[in-house]
This record gives C-alpha cells, structure tokens and sequence, in this order.
C-alpha cells in the first residue's frame, strides 16, 4: 500500500446520494509493478469506484502511485542527537587498568 493511500471509506466520505442514501466505494489494485530498489521504482494503480443503494454507479477513477527509495541510511540518533547502538556497549580494561578500545 502506498504512503497515505485513501481507504475505500475516505473515498466514499466525499460521495452523496441524491436519494440520501449510503454510498460504498469499491477499490480495485490494477496493477502492480516493480520495487523501491528497482531501477524504475515501483507503480501501483488503483481504481475507485462508488455505488448508491440502488446500484447506481459513478464514473470510476483511477490514482497511479509511484515511486523509489531516494535516501541514503540514516543513523538513529536520541532527542539529543547522541547515536543510539542497538547492541549494549563493553568496556574492557587491561590488568594495569588502561581502557581498550572498543
């Protein structure tokens, strides 16, 4: 699913039926290509299409999503910009008490 990609019920929330009705929205994925690390990125097509009570439909529409990744890793850092290591530090000391590195 793409990033901030609308549910069939946002969809239908901006539909109205003259009858007052309720209105359901069908979504539909039609295509679905690539991948984020692909040299084309990725694309994927989905068509809504609302219905009254009565079985009345709209005119459909389609969104066509796309993209791939841009962005390099990025290093956690805590709310003080200090890095966060997932694995616990060791400090290791030599018998005359000199730190090693670590």
């Amino acid at each position: 699913v793409a990033e901030d990609e609308p549910s069939a019920e946002e969809v239908a929330a901006y539909y109205s039926d003259n009858c007052g009705g309720l209105v359901t929205v069908h979504k539909e994925v039609t295509l679905q290509t690539g991948e984020d690390c692909g040299p084309d990125g990725w694309q994927r097509w989905v068509r809504y299409t609302a219905k009254d009570e009565c079985g009345n439909e709209a005119a459909s529409f389609k969104i066509i999503y796309q993209g791939f990744d841009m962005s390099g890793p990025a290093l956690d850092k805590d709310e003080n910009g200090v890095a966060v290591c997932s694995e616990p530090a060791m400090t290791i000391t030599t018998s005359q008490g000199a730190d090693c590195p670590v």
